[in-house]
């Protein structure tokens, strides 16, 4: 599925004449995180703590860029967690907004696993589960013409 999203959706794009393309059937892959209530509590853990750690620490930010001479690169911090490993790595630095001095990670107080978002739709081809494309023609295009040689 990752192929289809990342690959061919971006090769039909650049077709002459294709405007957009849609996965129908196509669930976005996602991370599950299972709080443990017990855990929580024993560290003085709340949701709201988790979910801060989570939108703090789990970012892609732009950091800069390197200038050389007529060259310029873009610089990127990659603080993006991508494995379940990474997630149960993250720190939970503050508890209730104030600093927390010991170090919790977020693996202690909750089992993470990766999964798929939920499944709204569904497609299938000869009976197995698929990924359709739906090809929308771009603005002032013709939807029959063939492409010049």
């Amino acid at each position: 599925m990752l192929y289809v999203r990342n690959h061919l959706k971006d090769a039909m794009t650049t077709i002459e004449g294709v405007g957009d393309v849609r996965l129908g059937g196509y669930v976005e892959p996602n991370m599950r995180i299972w709080l443990d209530a017990e855990a929580m509590a024993r560290q003085e853990i709340t949701v709201d703590d988790v979910i801060a750690t989570i939108q703090t620490q789990h970012t892609l930010t732009p950091s800069g860029y390197i200038t050389s001479g007529a060259r310029e690169s873009n610089v990127r911090v990659l603080s993006e967690a991508r494995t379940p490993g990474e997630f149960a790595d993250l720190v939970i630095n503050r508890r209730g907004g104030m600093p927390v001095w010991k170090t919790i990670r977020l693996g202690e107080v909750a089992r993470i696993e990766e999964g798929l978002a939920d499944v709204r739709r569904i497609s299938r081809f000869n009976g197995v589960p698929s990924v359709g494309l739906g090809i929308i023609k771009q603005r002032g295009s013709n939807a029959v013409a063939w492409p010049a040689q």
